[in-house]
């Protein structure tokens, strides 16, 4: 799919915004369907305990919206999983349907055009990050990948990136790390999550330490996150698991 709208490899000798400028492009351009089922796997550290889970989660892509079933019983009250979506840096199918305020985003700048055939002509008109050049590394599904530096410009949670990878070849993002508002023992901190992204553009894995200070100390929370056997679902799929969601909030 990325081969049809590649204009050049990218080099780090290529300025820096225009690497990042292709990566926005190559990401929109990969269409994750409309409704996506997939499960997790989610190892817990807290200060008295590990913790680790299997979760079942069913999406509606378009407002990275994630009914989860976890398959464990509720082992921990302070082990919930990071309900990241797994297609969060893709384009999305086009639904009629509302954004969920209280999803996470991905923290990328959007196309002011139209999607185009080319990465070299497309127009990002506002970029909200300073972006440099860091080298190059070695990352998991991507070899020799340009690091980019993100410093936003505005809104620090909303354009939270701080960290890219690119992969010259295609210009996908393959590695990103994030600043996420997140909870330790119901304080509020925030989080630093680094994602690895598989080569269709899906999310593979998530770690992140989160910290904060207490009477008694410093309480750290970390979690590792996986994903695998993702399928497509039709809408009925997702309807039935909303509903059994509900039913099972109505119990408690």
């Amino acid at each position: 799919m990325l081969a049809i709208i590649l204009a050049q490899v990218l080099t780090p000798q290529m300025p820096s915004i225009d690497i990042y400028k292709r990566a926005v492009a190559a990401m929109h351009t990969i269409k994750a369907p409309a409704y996506i089922q997939y499960d997790m796997s989610v190892r817990t550290t807290l200060p008295d305990a590990i913790v680790v889970q299997h979760v079942k989660l069913i999406e509606r892509t378009n407002a990275h919206e994630v009914v989860a079933h976890i398959v464990d019983e509720n082992i921990h009250d302070r082990a919930k999983p990071f309900q990241i979506a797994a297609d969060l840096f893709l384009g999305h199918a086009d639904e009629s349907a509302p954004v969920n305020p209280g999803a996470l985003g991905s923290g990328l700048d959007d196309l002011s055009d139209k999607p185009l055939k080319v990465i070299g002509s497309v127009s990002v008109m506002q970029v909200h990050y300073n972006v440099s050049t860091a080298g190059t590394d070695d990352v998991p599904n991507c070899s020799s990948a340009i690091h980019l530096k993100l410093e936003p410009l505005q809104y620090p949670l909303v354009y939270n990136l701080r960290d890219v990878w690119v992969e010259p070849a295609t210009s996908r993002i393959c590695k990103a790390i994030a600043v996420w508002a997140g909870q330790v023992n119901r304080k509020k901190v925030l989080a630093r999550i680094t994602l690895n992204l598989n080569r269709n553009g899906f999310i593979s894995q998530y770690t992140t330490s989160a910290s904060a200070r207490f009477l008694t100390g410093v309480v750290t929370v970390q979690q590792e996150g996986s994903y695998e056997n993702f399928q497509s679902v039709e809408k009925s799929a997702w309807s039935a698991s909303t509903g059994e969601q509900k039913a099972n909030d109505v119990k408690h």
